[in-house]
């Protein structure tokens, strides 16, 4: 693991460093090749147990499985009659999931949310937070404030053991959002999906020797995902390095 290690030390350290001038695009795809090496030195390094771990975290998911389609069936149930769309947009939807993951997240688009809550209309966000307290959800928090575009409404609820998160956004601000995991979920390529599991996976076994690599392994994949889907920002602002 040293060397892929190595590697994600180097891309975040290059490509979210203040100190080194590339342009935002310049820096997404330098982060997208990053992670495609990194993929590569698993294949060489890994493929046995990495396609083992895959399979046996395939048979693991079943029980997920059976709660994202309960989720799914009765938001749509709670939101009878209102104007939205929901996706699922978790590391299980994306099967990047690592065995023992066990929460689920879903993205609520709202049309016009953001017009209509600067125009002081608060009608919709109010009607989808009732509702969703009806159906047994608590809000939890609100984020990215800091850009009234992009900002959302996290609601929480727990079944059978499992944490679900429904995150309420503006329809044309998650646009970027929603083309991010419908890459990831739908175009990411099989085999990348099985190095980045295990990847996460041994990072994770060894969290405490390698707690700072595993948060920015999963942002470098969530990065390559935003190159390959055209974004034009970083998640995360640059550093000092």
């Amino acid at each position: 693991m040293e060397q892929i290690v190595t590697e994600i030390n180097n891309i975040y350290n290059t490509f979210h460093s203040k100190q080194t001038k590339y342009t935002t695009i310049e820096r997404l795809k330098g982060i997208s090749d990053g992670y495609k090496k990194i993929i590569d030195i698993a294949k060489v390094n890994f493929r046995i147990d990495a396609e083992t771990y895959f399979d046996m975290r395939k048979k693991s998911d079943k029980k997920l499985e059976k709660i994202q389609r309960k989720v799914l069936k009765k938001i749509n149930k709670c939101f009878s009659g209102l104007q939205y769309d929901i996706i699922p947009a978790s590391s299980f939807s994306a099967k990047v999931n690592v065995i023992g993951e066990s929460d689920l997240d879903f993205m609520v688009r709202i049309k016009d949310m953001y017009t209509n809550i600067i125009s002081n209309n608060l009608d919709d966000i109010i009607k989808f937070s009732n509702r969703l307290g009806n159906c047994g959800y608590v809000f939890h928090e609100v984020k990215s404030k800091e850009d009234p575009t992009a900002t959302y409404y996290v609601f929480q609820k727990i079944i059978d053991g499992i944490e679900i998160e429904i995150k309420v956004r503006d329809y044309d601000g998650a646009i970027f959002v929603a083309n991010l995991h419908n890459y990831t979920d739908n175009e990411l390529d099989e085999e990348s999906k099985i190095y980045t599991t295990y990847i996460k996976y041994k990072l994770k076994e060894n969290k405490e020797k390698y707690r700072n690599e595993y948060w920015k392994f999963k942002l470098i994949y969530t990065e390559n995902a935003m190159y390959k889907t055209k974004a034009t920002k970083l998640i995360m602002p640059l550093v000092d390095i």
